[in-house]
């Protein structure tokens, strides 16, 4: 499995005498992330920037990432094959842009030319993404092609729609990830180049000395900051997890279960405002809302996820009594640490800002580079030489390049889907399936989601749910917000689901421990992702005004903490066997998305702690 993770795109930037054409490759990685920028205020034809993106991030995959798609070291020529392709590129996004609205103006009749560059782009896009994350999502495309022709489409029709369509290459999936994804990609790398690692570093030394179980609590509170930070599972572990997972076994915590903290708390990079994953800006135009909204809409799951880790970290440190001596000798340096580097929490509340005023991600992603820059100046330790900024922007640059580069197969995915009526032949097949019965289409779309998420990753896995399940979910009377955030949270379980399971994958090498055993140790800690969904569907969590989403919240976080109680076996104390059993009970009710099950938990739940609390009186006078 290629390793497209930021945490080695920041290695690949390491000093080991790059030759002259790396230098380049940084340099058309810095104009490119300037480009986009620029866009965001000075907004230019959408088949332009679209091109310009495109012939960017094919070009540089093509020439970061080898044959077999492994990335290239600094000193490492490209062989001609790919220069060639890099040409091959250049010369297929030229012509697009040259020739488009003549193409537009004369749709359907294409010139020689024109299926020339039809052709070579598909041919390009495929290879691209299977050079950047594999076979799988260009296995798809290519299949769903070959469909589009079986049910009766011209070929002309099939590359027509794929070179000029709205959701085509260079569609509206592309489009997305230029003017959103990277530049909050880039945002968080320069975050993480301007202090941030530093300030996680001296909460996890105060965090360690002062707390009970404090390495894997500052683990998740720290991959909570930096999740809305950086919006990406991998990213957030590779950053948080070189700091808490070695705290943590320090601490005596097994090196499975520190990377499964690890992992868990770092999956929520995803679902956490500000920033969240790739797959949320697909999210906002699949629904038609504003970025905005999505992000007041998934503050109240976000909280519920990390809590219920939280609570499961709490009571297992209370229960082994882990007191943490790791890093001791660094306790009094910390407060210091904090405070030279609190400053860099105010690019990301600049963001925020932004966005709640009305503008749009774009504009916020750009004013949220710029904040960082300005904002990493303000004192000596993170202010950044022009040579570090530089590397900064290019190391944002190329951490975007393994997705930028998929964006024209995921596209092809769409439009072919759209064409060939799969999601429809979905929809008809679930209802046959499932007899209108909203549960059982509800267990073959998580079915389907775990499927997906064995060879793909998280943003591809999205979008293949939503383009073939969408429909059909909706067909049922769910509402769209609750339908696509049921499928953005079944897609998380892709970062633990071998054998992709990046996020899995960097925790356990950074542990040094079994990556199957990381990975099952992690899907215990994420059972929100398998829990939470269906309260979309059922409940007002995220359709509902404030008042209805605070008061099922609230079920929904004491279920978790029942859960938490029942499973390490610990409240105030060991537990008896029938107060486990009990506990256990007000878990299952309170996590029912149905209110008569949650008032039978609650008042389980209720004798269970007051009954706890009494018996610890008793015992301590």
């Amino acid at each position: 499995m290629t390793d497209t993770s930021p945490a080695s795109a920041a290695a690949s930037l390491a000093p080991r005498s790059p030759n002259f054409t790396w230098q380049c490759l940084k340099l058309a990685g810095v104009a490119f992330v300037l480009l986009f920028i620029w866009t965001a205020f000075n907004p230019f034809a959408d088949h332009l920037a679209m091109g310009l993106f495109t012939m960017t991030c094919w070009g540089l995959a093509f020439l970061l990432f080898d044959f077999r798609g492994g990335r290239r070291e600094l000193d490492e020529t490209a062989p001609w094959a790919d220069w060639l392709l890099v040409i091959a590129t250049v010369a297929v996004c030229v012509y697009y842009m040259a020739r488009y609205e003549e193409m537009i103006a004369n749709l359907g009749n294409l010139t020689v030319f024109d299926r020339i560059a039809a052709y070579a782009a598909i041919l390009l896009a495929l290879e691209a993404s299977r050079r950047t994350i594999g076979l799988a999502v260009s296995t798809v495309a290519a299949a769903l092609l070959v469909y589009c022709l079986y049910t009766g489409f011209s070929l002309d029709q099939v590359i027509t729609r794929s070179l000029l369509g709205d959701v085509g290459i260079f569609g509206s999936v592309a489009d997305i990830f230029a003017r959103y994804i990277l530049l909050f990609i880039v945002f968080g790398a320069l975050l993480e180049q301007g202090g941030a690692t530093p300030l996680l570093n001296g909460f996890v030394s105060t965090a360690a000395k002062k707390t009970t179980g404090g390495a894997a609590k500052a683990a998740v509170v720290g991959s909570a900051v930096m999740g809305g930070i950086v919006g990406s599972s991998s990213a957030n572990v590779a950053v948080t997890g070189v700091v808490t997972i070695p705290v943590m076994i320090r601490q005596g915590y097994k090196p499975h279960r520190a990377a499964a903290i690890e992992t868990a708390a770092g999956l929520g990079g995803e679902i956490s405002p500000p920033v969240m994953g790739a797959a949320a800006f697909l999210v906002v135009a699949n629904v038609g809302i504003q970025y905005r909204d999505l992000m007041l809409i998934a503050i109240l799951p976000a909280v519920i996820y990390y809590l219920s880790i939280y609570f499961s970290i709490h009571l297992e440190a209370q229960r082994d009594r882990k007191h943490l001596a790791a890093m001791a000798e660094r306790a009094d340096a910390a407060p210091e640490a904090i405070s030279d580097y609190l400053h860099i929490l105010l690019p990301p509340l600049v963001l925020v800002a932004v966005v709640l005023y009305g503008y749009s991600p774009t504009y916020a992603g750009a004013a949220g580079i710029i904040a960082a820059i300005v904002v990493s100046g303000m004192r000596k330790k993170t202010r950044m030489s022009p040579g570090r900024l530089f590397d900064a922007l290019a190391q944002g640059a190329f951490s975007f390049i393994p997705l930028g580069a998929t964006a024209g197969a995921l596209g092809l995915i769409m439009v072919t889907t759209i064409m060939s009526g799969v999601s429809n032949e979905f929809a008809n097949w679930a209802a046959a399936l499932s007899g209108s019965s909203l549960p059982l289409l509800l267990i073959a779309v998580f079915v389907l989601s775990l499927a997906l998420g064995l060879g793909l990753p998280i943003v591809a896995s999205y979008m293949i749910l939503a383009t073939v399940c969408g429909p059909g979910l909706q067909s049922y009377g769910v509402p769209a917000i609750a339908a696509h955030m049921l499928m953005l949270w079944f897609v998380q379980t892709a970062a633990i689901t071998p054998p992709s399971a990046l996020a899995a994958q960097i925790s356990a090498s950074i542990a040094g421990t079994g990556f199957y055993k990381t990975c099952w140790a992690s899907m215990w800690l994420c059972v929100p992702f398998y829990i939470v969904p269906l309260w979309f569907i059922y409940t007002s969590l995220v359709t509902g005004t404030w008042s209805q989403r605070l008061v099922e919240g609230a079920i929904l976080a004491s279920g978790f903490f029942f859960l938490a109680v029942a499973s390490v076996n610990y409240l105030r104390g060991r537990l008896a066997m029938w107060e486990s059993a009990l506990a256990w009970c007000a878990a299952i009710l309170l996590l029912v998305p149905f209110r008569g099950a949650n008032i039978a938990g609650g008042v389980v739940g209720v004798f269970v702690y007051c009954y706890r609390w009494i018996t610890q009186r008793k015992a301590t006078t």
